[in-house]
């Protein structure tokens, strides 16, 4: 039990500041996509590294330059950034849907579907991390990081998507508003 809880303690924090900006810039695909890259990272770093201490843990040091002052800064990867990355999606891509439907009725078979969708994983999960496969559970790894993959590209299918039809809404070129509903821009 006290291995299992600290991973999550990034997902809360990553969780509220990636809400927060999203809705302080009303842009929501871009933090989607930035956290599924925090994602893939961690499960790289879970998969790939030979240190069990990395995989979980892992100080990674690096440097990085802030006003020509090099600051070396200790980062939790592995497992850690595997949480922060997925957890904080979760309530993106729901907002993220939700935002682009206008009717009560349309939002709430969205966000039934949503949930179900992210429901499934639970099912693919139990037959792409199978026992035989640990400690390492690649085959597991893989398919989570093609499936981070395919969020990061239907994001950005929809992203480009939405942005067209708000330039053309916005231009007035449209036979009727987007969702019916005069003044609605989708959210990017």
């Amino acid at each position: 039990m006290l291995l299992s809880a600290p991973p999550y303690f990034p997902a809360i924090a990553t969780s509220i500041f990636f809400s927060w900006l999203s809705d302080k810039t009303r842009h929501r695909g871009g933090f989607i996509i930035i956290q599924a890259l925090i994602c893939i990272v961690g499960l790289c770093l879970t998969a790939f590294a030979h240190d069990g201490y990395v995989r979980y843990f892992g100080p990674y040091e690096f440097n990085l330059m802030l006003l020509n002052i090099w600051v070396l800064m200790t980062i939790l990867p592995g497992v850690f950034l595997l949480n922060a990355g997925n957890s904080g999606t979760i309530p993106g891509i729901l907002a993220y849907a939700s935002n682009n439907v206008v009717s009560q009725s349309k939002r709430s078979v969205q966000s039934a579907l949503t949930v179900s969708m992210g429901g499934m994983g639970g099912i693919v999960a139990s037959t792409v991390y199978r026992a035989e496969d640990a400690p390492r559970y690649l085959p597991g790894l893989g398919v989570t990081i093609g499936a981070q993959g395919l969020l990061i590209f239907l994001v950005g299918i929809t992203h480009i998507h939405f942005r067209r039809l708000n330039r053309i809404a916005l231009e007035g070129k449209l036979k009727e508003p987007l969702e019916g509903q005069p003044g609605f821009l989708y959210t990017l």
